[in-house]
């Protein structure tokens, strides 16, 4: 379908992206540690298979643009050492819980730069994976990769370590875009790391690119298009840049007048959105992109795609485990995050806690909805029954409001609903979240401007 800047400007609204629901807003430090360990005692009850992320915050320069949780820090084996045994510590206590070798499908390392650590820290860090728990052979094992900070070598260490997944951060290979950010990389330097990783055996690579920034015009980021293309990703994820100052001071320091206008980065997204659908990708929902050929872009097609703090993926645990300073896990129906401040992290787990900052215990309509939520963003189908099967309801009468509201989706061609099922067309696919937020139980008009995304 043809992505028009009128169709854009009139859904582009507020809405939350819905990696969770209830969405982080609501969490609370209500939720304790106590709490906590509950849930991973009754995790480890279930013995079912589940996710890990492990947040590395630091970064060794700041990126102007960046909303990460990052750590700024020179590189050297003192700062990644003791990081790794605190790591060590929390995994301890939460294992006290849910057992040693509890089965892992997915392994995710974000941050930060993961590939701060150094190829030893690295091999340490994995080895405590493997120690605490059993990884499956057949699982994804992931890690993202700052292009500056690795070489042919360390490409092919990570394959030896067990990686089967890269995802690049690339952003924009426009100089002068480059400059605005402070972040360099040159084409001739990626298209190497991505030979070096194709050479090494990795068959899925994933690379990130912002629209937005300072500096980019449609003729620029075209050719930043071009360069992507040649390098041929498996996915490409396309995210809109939010400039936020006041939330991230460092971000003041680009210059305000180069941003382009709205409208021009509207027609940068669809020019993009255009080259990539003519290049051999399929489009998942908005902003991401997978070769036809991809395992991603299969599911997509036949709706078995999934979905969580990790991304749009086709193979995803219904719980997750969250280590490392801000990470955010799930478990046994329960949302938790860790500390975002890394002192207050290794005080913590100096004096024996778990680091938590706050979480959430689901009740039964926040997990009815959540599922509802989830089932619509990644297959896009609603079927009334497998509602009432699940959750003992009669759909027509709980969700009677929602689908009086879902009216006016169904009027703008976002959905088409009938006695039996709920269905998101093809144009709703793109505005995914203008649909499902009618599901929302918490979300209304009271709340403050700015407090989630736009939906473009």
């Amino acid at each position: 379908m043809k992505l028009t800047p009128e169709l854009i400007h009139r859904f582009d609204i507020e809405a939350p992206r819905y990696t969770s629901y209830p969405t982080a807003p609501l969490w609370s430090d209500a939720f304790s540690s106590g709490e906590y360990r509950a849930r991973l005692t009754a995790l480890n009850k279930a013995k079912t298979p589940l996710s890990l992320y492990i947040h590395i915050p630091f970064c060794s320069k700041r990126c102007y643009y960046c909303a990460c949780n990052v750590v700024i820090r020179k590189p050297n084996d003192a700062v990644g050492d003791e990081y790794l045994t605190y790591l060590e510590k929390e995994i301890q206590l939460i294992t006290e819980e849910l057992g040693e070798q509890h089965p892992l499908e997915q392994l995710h390392l974000g941050g930060g730069t993961p590939t701060f650590l150094t190829d030893t820290q690295l091999t340490t860090l994995m080895r405590l994976v493997h120690r605490y728990f059993k990884v499956s052979d057949e699982g994804q094992r992931a890690i993202e990769v700052d292009p500056r900070s690795v070489d042919s070598e360390r490409i092919k260490h990570l394959a030896t370590l067990g990686f089967n997944r890269l995802s690049f951060g690339i952003q924009d290979f426009d100089p002068a875009v480059q400059d605005h950010i402070g972040r360099h990389q040159s084409v001739e330097e990626v298209a190497e790391i991505f030979h070096s990783a194709r050479s090494a055996g990795f068959e899925s690579i994933n690379c990130d690119l912002i629209y937005g920034l300072p500096g980019q015009t449609i003729s620029s980021f075209s050719k930043t298009l071009e360069h992507v293309s040649a390098l041929a990703p498996d996915r490409i994820a396309l995210y809109s840049f939010a400039y936020v100052p006041w939330l991230y001071s460092h971000q003041s320091i680009m210059p305000e007048d180069a941003f382009p206008d709205a409208d021009e980065k509207l027609s940068i997204f669809t020019t993009a959105r255009d080259y990539f659908l003519e290049h051999g990708y399929t489009a998942i929902a908005m902003d991401h992109f997978a070769k036809d050929t991809d395992e991603l872009s299969i599911a997509y097609k036949n709706g078995t795609m999934t979905r969580n703090f990790m991304g749009y993926t086709t193979l995803a645990t219904e719980d997750y485990l969250g280590i490392g300073v801000s990470a955010i896990g799930y478990v046994a129906e329960s949302f938790t995050q860790n500390t975002k401040d890394l002192k207050a992290y290794k005080a913590s787990l100096d004096a024996n806690q778990l680091p938590l900052e706050k979480g959430l215990a689901l009740s039964k309509d926040d997990v009815m909805r959540r599922w509802i939520i989830t089932t619509l963003m990644c297959q896009f189908k609603l079927i009334k029954k497998d509602v009432e099967a699940k959750f003992d309801v009669e759909f027509d009468t709980t969700f009677h409001n929602e689908l009086e509201a879902l009216k006016a989706c169904e009027a703008d061609g976002l959905v088409s609903c009938s006695e039996t099922e709920i269905t998101i067309t093809e144009l709703g696919r793109l505005f995914a979240r203008n649909v499902v937020r009618h599901f929302d139980a918490y979300l209304d008009s009271s709340k403050k401007p700015n407090q989630f995304s736009r939906t473009v």
